[in-house]
């Protein structure tokens, strides 16, 4: 089946996306046909925000050359940029990178915790919070969604990507999330791009 490499940020996407790309494809595409790259071998981890941007070609090239790659899924922080902005600004950079198969970029709105905000009432329950207790502020008004949840969180814990982004990953509500949330908006709509890209290249 063909496969769909993902780009990421760090270890806690590496163990995370892979899950919410599969609940998208299936649940909301009623997609069974198309496989996302999993593992710390097969998902391409830039190691940090900073050295995507830099070498961003270099990781695209990368992700070309895994096993049975079919398309590339970029998945980044906008932080304090415009999402859209630099996301057309990376796929610009994907035109002169001799990249030969299809390439999308989703930049979530500052942190790829705002996703979790975008479902937080599911993703209380995760946290073990009060169900009183959750974001006031329409999500894209957060500016630092990783601090609201470090703030949130019982006194005896600590918000840490790698321990808590699978599973409140799992706990994501597609539906909830694609309303309250531009990116991931985007981000659906980047993988049924992606989708309809590799359809393409394979009818006759």
């Amino acid at each position: 089946m063909p496969t769909i490499v993902p780009i990421v940020e760090g270890d806690g996407e590496v163990l995370a996306l892979p899950s919410l790309l599969y609940g998208i494809l299936s649940q909301r595409q009623e997609r069974y046909d198309v496989l996302i790259a999993q593992g710390r071998n097969r998902v391409v981890n830039a190691r940090g925000r900073s050295k995507l941007l830099k070498d961003f070609e270099k990781f695209l090239g990368h992700a070309q050359n895994k096993p049975d790659c079919d398309a590339v899924l970029v998945i980044l922080d906008a932080d304090e940029d415009c999402p859209v902005s630099l996301a057309n600004e990376l796929i610009e950079r994907c035109a002169n990178a001799g990249i030969n198969c299809p390439v999308q970029i989703v930049c979530a709105h500052h942190e790829y915790e705002s996703w979790f905000l975008a479902s937080w009432d599911t993703i209380k329950v995760e946290a073990g919070l009060p169900d009183t207790v959750g974001p006031l502020e329409p999500v894209d008004d957060v500016t630092n969604p990783k601090g609201w949840i470090k703030e949130l969180m019982p006194k005896d814990q600590s918000y840490k990507e790698t321990s808590h982004q699978a599973p409140y990953t799992r706990a994501i509500n597609l539906d909830l999330a694609h309303q309250n949330s531009r990116s991931f908006q985007r981000l659906c709509h980047a993988l049924e791009q992606l989708v309809g890209a590799i359809d393409e290249a394979s009818t006759p």
